[in-house]
């Protein structure tokens, strides 16, 4: 499509586009808007079919008597050179061409038939360089013909023949003649191109005419005056005269041609120096604007490091003034620490050692604050290459809030102990340095705060939060050096759980004198929001030794020790032996076979006979499992029971307990002596209860044996309300809807049973044995037996007493109102086999007789 623009042009006697006019238009010829496309066909059409009325006019009326060897000489001239011959004339952004100036020559020596006919042929060959469409050719070469045939024919209304007004020399009437031409040829020629330009641009005739072909007068008027010199030449002196200057001509334009290169050269460079200046202000405009704008610190540095020039995000970082920075050097703002780095890094770039430097360096702003930066330094690349750029991003509060990740990672947030992590990672380093240094020795310490949990129950977690973090503050006070290593030698282990890892220095205490003492610390009253509060302390403690391999070795030891000092009693400390480890993996063997027992038939069930004390008669049992083992023979419920519960194999044994105690209920529930309706009661854990299935399960075994939900009494204990109080709450009730009787065991020996009694659908209580024992003496058990009694009877619960061993214990029992007994006196756990002969036995007795000695109280009671 560039073409186009050139044809339009190329019929103006000096073809050149004009640069306003592309500069302008950068897209002028790259689209052709589809509304106006007919129109500009239609007029270059027009013109095109005007034109070659013209060219055939000027055929039929061409004068071939005039012509000679000289026309000849003329038509090859302006064929061959044609436009491809132009002088410039920068200051009128023009030219001349050889073509336009035959063109008027042969006007002048053989009439306008000849000029149109040649004009029309070179404007159409000339055309073939710049497009291969004919409608633009034909356009090209139609407006070149109707511009000279016309323009001549207004001369020669006013002046008569050109030719003949040649012949009589330089005349004033010749000029008139000759300007007359110049000036109709080129407003013809002008407002045709500006007539098809105007349909492209959109713009109006006079205004594209205007703006981009005024100018173009010139190179017409050159072109005529040289046409008309070249004519006056022939006239006086012949043609070939005017073919002898033509070498001349030549060489004039050629060496001008040479000289406008030298001098173009020059311009284009003084352009391109005068581009580069205005590229340069630009590019320091930008940087400037960047500098100025960059949300970031920006400061320009001398190589001695004194500021030349910082922004507003700089002064707005350090808070100092434009006059205050000036004053100061880059070592009066970075840290101390950081001197020597920084210091380095710019000799290196000065020396051109690196090329920048990127790091994260620590500064202080006019108020002495810490100020943290991701800095980079660079050379600033000016003229004198003696500067350099400092850029500066304020990255404080990121690098604290990382500071705080890396902490939180190692510490615990409520105490700012160590947490479990950093404690681990300490006592792997002690463990490394004990197997590479035999004389290095060390202990850990394992502090369990004994019923923190009801502390939260009872005053919630804030203030449990409190209490924890003054009893670690107190822990910290009787550990010798426990801010050292990082201050992880003291950490927060689990909720209420501390670890203290000890060096054994000399001069350090005893671990049983610090033992006491964080005891003793710990143990004093606390008043945290209003409340007074107690606590107590359990403690293990395991030395280091050749068989701890591992943190997990030491911790297991530790923990070992721990576990029985709670079971001695709690508020003590335990130091772990060897005897201990051997005990720990009987327990572990113990824990294994215990897994296997139900599948083995290694359990069966006891029962112990429940007895009305009014009447004495029986009124049911209660069934308690046993464990013989295939080679530690019976393996006490004591023992089993706890590893059960911890191991989870209590609900496969519970199950069991549960299918076989119904089983045999079914069996017994018709033969009890006299025909009394017995009933059957079962012990169930908490994670029996807790099983979604557990009730479903239950009632399967009832339909399975045909027992009505009443027949069956399950216990619990009062613990299992501590920790799963509203949980369980919701679970017994289910139960209780059923018509399942619940009972609670050991009731006395909670924390806070009282409080939940009016909660739970329960029918009954247990005495715990340990009150029984004593009650027949003015003691507290006694007063304690009495209000157990009293309560109940306010909320309308049946009493069991355990443990009735003497006839004396029976009768005040039955004195205070207790319903039902249990334990020796009538009689002790049977097997399965000795039952019926229970029943025939129990028929005939009058009174309860002890079935044992006296002295052998309780010794094979197990609640379970």
């Amino acid at each position: 499509m560039q073409y186009l623009i050139a044809c339009l042009f190329r019929t103006l006697p000096s073809y050149q586009v004009p640069k306003k006019f592309r500069s302008q238009n950068p897209n002028f010829l790259k689209t052709e808007p589809a509304k106006s496309e007919l129109l500009i066909n239609t007029y270059h059409w027009s013109f095109a079919f005007i034109g070659a009325v013209v060219f055939v006019y000027s055929l039929l009326f061409f004068p071939f008597s005039a012509v000679d060897i000289n026309f000849a000489v003329i038509v090859i001239l302006t064929l061959v050179l044609g436009s491809r011959v132009a002088m410039d004339f920068q200051a009128f952004k023009s030219n001349l061409s050889v073509a336009d100036i035959f063109i008027y020559l042969t006007a002048l020596l053989y009439g306008i038939e000849c000029a149109t006919v040649i004009a029309a042929t070179e404007a159409y060959i000339t055309s073939t360089r710049f497009t291969k469409r004919v409608e633009f050719r034909a356009f090209n070469s139609g407006i070149l013909a109707i511009s000279i045939f016309t323009s001549y024919q207004i001369t020669f209304a006013f002046f008569g023949s050109l030719p003949e007004l040649a012949t009589k020399g330089f005349t004033a009437k010749l000029f008139g003649a000759m300007f007359v031409m110049i000036i109709a040829h080129y407003l013809i020629n002008t407002f045709v191109v500006a007539g098809s330009n105007a349909f492209r641009s959109g713009r109006s005739l006079l205004s594209t005419w205007t703006e981009y072909y005024v100018w173009m007068f010139v190179p017409f008027l050159a072109s005529g005056s040289v046409a008309l010199i070249a004519d006056n030449i022939i006239q006086t002196s012949g043609f070939y005269a005017f073919l002898v200057i033509l070498p001349f001509v030549a060489i004039i334009y050629f060496s001008y041609y040479t000289q406008q290169g030298k001098v173009q050269a020059l311009i284009d460079q003084s352009e391109q120096n005068e581009q580069h200046l205005i590229d340069m202000k630009k590019s320091e405009e930008r940087f400037r604007s960047a500098f100025s704008n960059a949300p970031i610190g920006i400061g320009i540095l001398s190589k001695e490091g004194k500021w030349l020039d910082v922004n507003e995000a700089f002064r707005k970082v350090f808070g100092f003034s434009q006059a205050e920075i000036f004053e100061k050097k880059v070592h009066d703002l970075v840290d101390p620490k950081d001197l020597v780095n920084i210091l380095t890094n710019i000799g290196q770039i000065i020396q051109g050692k690196s090329a920048v430097f990127q790091g994260e360096l620590k500064f202080s702003n006019k108020a002495g604050e810490e100020i943290w930066s991701q800095t980079c330094i660079s050379r600033l690349n000016d003229a004198d290459d003696s500067k350099l750029i400092f850029q500066f991003q304020d990255i404080t509060a990121r690098h604290y809030a990382e500071e705080k990740l890396r902490y939180d990672a190692r510490f615990d947030s409520l105490t700012n102990l160590a947490n479990r992590a950093a404690f681990m990672e300490l006592l792997s380093e002690a463990i490394a340095r004990a197997a590479s240094d035999e004389r290095y020795k060390f202990s850990v310490l394992f502090v369990d705060l004994d019923r923190f949990k009801l502390v939260n129950d009872i005053f919630g977690h804030t203030l449990g939060d409190k209490l924890l973090k003054a009893v670690s503050d107190r822990i910290s006070k009787c550990i010798p050096y426990s801010r050292e290593v990082d201050g992880r030698s003291l950490a927060r282990f689990g909720s209420d759980e501390f670890l203290i890892l000890l060096d054994d220095r000399p001069g350090n205490p005893p671990l049983a004198v610090i033992a006491e003492e964080i005891q003793r610390q710990v143990g004093l009253v606390y008043g945290i929001g209003g409340q007074q509060i107690r606590i107590t302390a359990s403690i293990g403690i395991v030395g280091n030794d050749e068989s701890h391999e591992s943190e997990e070795d030491i911790l297991r030891d530790a923990d070992t020790a721990l576990h029985i000092a709670k079971t001695q009693g709690r508020s003590r400390y335990v130091i772990f032996d060897e005897q201990m480890r051997q005990r720990a993996q009987n327990q572990m063997k113990l824990e294994k076979d215990l897994l296997q027992s139900v599948e083995r038939n290694e359990l069966f069930l006891v029962y112990q006979p429940i007895v009305s004390l009014a009447d004495r008669q029986l009124v049911g049992f209660e069934a308690l499992v046993r464990w013989h083992h295939p080679t530690l023979g019976f393996v006490s419920p004591a023992d089993f029971i706890p590893i059960a519960e911890e191991t989870g194999a209590i609900l496969p044994i519970g199950k069991y307990v549960l299918e076989e105690a119904c089983r045999q209920h079914s069996i017994w529930k018709n033969s009890a002596p006299k025909g009394r309706k017995l009933w059957m009661s079962i012990n169930v854990s908490t994670k029996q209860l807790l099983q979604k299935k557990f009730l479903l399960d239950t009632l399967e075994v009832f339909e399975k044996y045909h027992i009505e939900p009443s027949e069956i009494k399950l216990e619990i204990t009062e613990s299992v309300l501590l920790e799963y109080s509203d949980a369980m709450i919701s679970v017994l009730k289910q139960f209780r809807a059923i018509g399942i009787n619940l009972s609670m065991d050991d009731f006395g020996t909670g924390y806070s049973s009282l409080s939940y009694l009016r909660k739970l659908p329960i029918s009954s209580l247990k005495i715990d044995r340990s009150f029984i024992s004593q009650i027949c003496g003015e003691s507290e058990s006694l007063e304690i037996v009495k209000t157990i009694i009293l309560l109940s009877k306010t909320l309308k619960l049946e009493i069991i007493a355990e443990g009735i061993e003497t006839l004396s214990q029976h009768e005040r029992l039955c004195e205070l109102g207790a319903d039902l007994g249990q334990e020796y006196l009538y009689a002790k756990p049977l097997k399965v086999e000795e039952v019926p002969d229970f029943f025939k036995s129990f028929e005939h007795r009058e009174f309860p007789v002890p079935a044992i000695p006296l002295l052998q109280t309780g010794s094979d009671h197990v609640n379970h």
